[in-house]
């Protein structure tokens, strides 16, 4: 009877060993599914997808476009594409044209979702001092948005150096915040009808930026100053002025605060035209690289006038520096660098592109390219799209210039420096286009008669409320949470 108990337990505790191996065994096999199914994940579907994630105690939500160019696995640039205030991710979506460039040309589009206080319409970023309920709540919209990018990454192949933001009005903002505190994850950053809003301006390095603004906008005015009144209620925000926006940054970038043209669009049949204007690099200082043929350098075998008691004049001494408006014509160390402008900055690049941050020398600054689509007669909404709202709130629309076909023109000849690079190679050249790309429009920059923007920095902190934009007329949704297939 004894032994008939211990062989009872005996059996049932290898049972019970049994079990156990067989949940174990389970598990792996459930691990191993899930692992087949997270590598099928990493490469989305052709089309749009919708995705939530949490990020600051919110569920957040957020749109992407995935191109044909993504069925060959190959990791692609990503463009973040901030809808303006009040809008929200659908209703940019359809009205800015994106998708097709991207599937044209081989690109990842996100389109983040807002906060407020309907959860899926009239949304607002905070993009320093304005807009709206995502400023008044103190949304980290640009921890959501770096929280975006890796959720993304995650699930398909994204090129890390070739990472992108622009954005439409309060959207704008919200890229150049974005640039303002995450330079290191941006490859370069493009802005329409919307300025800069920040409260501390200091990126971590030149960032290569693109503007996109109509001197005749009624919303984001071009000039600055008290903007009318935010439809339907008396709420009206201060706009900084955008030729001090631009002049900050070209600063910063390295860049000259007289920027020159560099393309026309003649007037349509409504009258709209448009100039491109960029900003070239800037002077650099005198020095022992200023070249011989410089015409205001004096001649090193030639006697020194002005310097009777010197037996022989030193020509890299300060007496020979040459006026600052001839540096940028005469310091052209790469003899490969595109004729529009050969000055410090000027890089070789594939179809004439330029690095995100490059220098001329090993002791040179880096700088990046800072460029102006600078618009009369048109209104607010993004040029080149869909109608976005009737014209007496946000003005005349056009198509003498496509936004979203100049920003990628603009995106595609930068790439985020390596980490450890040097200044003078870092970035260098335009990058590839990605598989399946058709070469780029507007490439060609002819020079042409320089204009002058005002000079002037605008504060720090420039004062700002709800976005007044097109947007506020959209009533798209900002997402189920699931792919949309």
């Amino acid at each position: 009877m004894t032994a008939s108990r211990a062989h009872v337990r005996r059996a049932g505790r290898r049972d019970r060993w049994r079990n156990a191996w067989a949940a174990v065994c389970l598990a792996l096999t459930c691990s191993v599914a899930g692992a087949q199914q997270t590598t099928a994940e990493t490469r989305l579907t052709v089309g749009d997808h919708e995705f939530r994630l949490h990020h600051g105690g919110r569920s957040r939500a957020y749109h992407v476009r995935v191109p044909p160019a993504a069925e060959q696995g190959a990791p692609l640039p990503l463009v973040l594409n901030f809808h303006g205030g009040g809008g929200s991710p659908d209703g940019h979506k359809r009205t800015c044209g994106m998708d097709a460039v991207a599937d044209r040309e081989g690109f990842l589009v996100v389109y983040p979702a807002g906060t407020g206080k309907l959860l899926r319409r009239l949304l607002t970023w905070n993009a320093g001092t304005c807009c709206g309920y995502a400023r008044t709540e103190g949304i980290d919209d640009v921890g959501f948005a770096l929280a975006v990018i890796d959720h993304l990454a995650a699930r398909t192949p994204v090129d890390p150096t070739r990472v992108y933001a622009t954005g439409h009005s309060n959207g704008g903002m919200m890229a150049y915040r974005l640039a303002n505190e995450a330079a290191d994850r941006l490859a370069a950053v493009a802005s329409v009808a919307g300025g800069m809003v920040v409260e501390q301006f200091g990126p971590a390095r030149p960032l290569p930026v693109l503007h996109v603004h109509s001197v005749d906008d009624p919303r984001a005015l071009y000039a600055g100053g008290l903007g009318p009144p935010f439809p339907f209620t008396d709420h009206r925000t201060e706009h900084p002025a955008i030729e001090a926006v631009l002049a900050r940054w070209a600063v910063h970038n390295g860049r000259s605060i007289e920027p020159q043209v560099t393309d026309t669009r003649a007037a349509d049949r409504r009258g709209i035209s448009a100039v491109r204007l960029e900003y070239p690099p800037a002077a650099a200082p005198p020095g022992p690289d200023t070249p011989a043929s410089d015409p205001e350098a004096p001649d090193p075998e030639a006697p020194d006038s002005a310097a009777p008691d010197l037996a022989a004049p030193d020509p890299a001494a300060p007496d020979s520096e040459a006026p600052d408006s001839e540096a940028p014509d005469s310091e052209a160390p790469d003899s490969e660098a595109p004729d529009r402008e050969a000055g410090p900055a000027a890089v070789v690049g594939q179809a004439g592109g330029r690095s995100g941050a490059v220098a001329s020398s090993a002791t040179a600054a880096p700088t990046a390219e800072v460029v102006f689509w600078k618009l009369t007669g048109a209104g607010h909404a993004w040029p080149g799209g869909g109608r976005r709202g009737p014209e007496r709130v946000i003005g005349r629309g056009t198509r003498v210039i496509d936004a979203s076909e100049e920003i990628w023109a603009f995106f595609r000849r930068h790439r985020l420096p390596a980490a450890g690079a040097q200044p003078a190679t870092s970035g260098s050249g335009s990058a590839p286009p990605p598989a399946g790309a058709s070469p780029k429009v507007g490439g060609a920059d002819p020079e042409l008669d320089p204009g002058k923007p005002e000079s002037a920095e605008p504060e720090s902190a420039e004062p700002e409320a709800a976005e007044p934009d097109s947007g506020t007329l959209d009533s798209g949704t900002s997402g189920s949470g699931k792919p949309r297939r």
